[in-house]
């Protein structure tokens, strides 16, 4: 899962940037599907931002702008990070540390009996124990990998919406 830090600077004051943003999006609604016709969806105050594209199916990979307008005697700076949503990185990394942990600990056992147990108990014990953890592994890569495929134009997507609507241009 791609993070990548926004650092943009537009001429408008804080203020016409937020308005412009809360114009070109439909606000979000949380758990149900936004109503609109806009291509972003999110929410805007004259703070804060935090945007993500508009799509008919749940990604939980597809990444979400959050960022923080800071009013300046020239324009506005924006800066924040473009990633996927916290909880969702947060729950991948538990899950996939459980399966290492409970998985290697099932293999462990698969060991032990390879080693110990009499011949006509192997059979459907190993296959639990050797080959489920690596097997419920590979399902979650792959997993993973498909919902971040299908979200892989979005963070350019963001990027180029965010600066077109307020004219902005990247500091870094």
């Amino acid at each position: 899962m791609s993070r990548e830090q926004i650092s943009l600077f537009s001429r408008l004051p804080s203020d016409e940037c937020a308005q412009r943003l809360a114009n070109a999006i439909d606000r979000e609604v949380p758990l149900l599907q936004t109503p609109g016709s806009q291509p972003v969806i999110g929410r805007v105050s004259e703070k804060s931002i935090r945007l993500r594209k508009r799509s008919w199916y749940r990604n939980s990979f597809r990444p979400v702008l959050v960022a923080k307008l800071e009013a300046h005697d020239s324009g506005t700076a924006i800066s924040g990070i473009l990633a996927p949503a916290t909880f969702h990185r947060v729950f991948w990394r538990i899950w996939f540390i459980g399966v290492w942990l409970i998985g290697g600990l099932m293999f462990l056992q698969g060991l032990i009996i390879l080693v110990a147990a009499p011949t006509d108990h192997r059979a459907t014990d190993l296959f639990a124990a050797l080959m489920f953890p690596p097997l419920i592994l590979l399902a979650g890569v792959l997993f993973r990998r498909f919902g971040v495929r299908l979200a892989r134009g979005e963070y350019s997507f963001l990027k180029t919406f965010l600066r077109a609507t307020i004219e902005a241009n990247e500091t870094r």
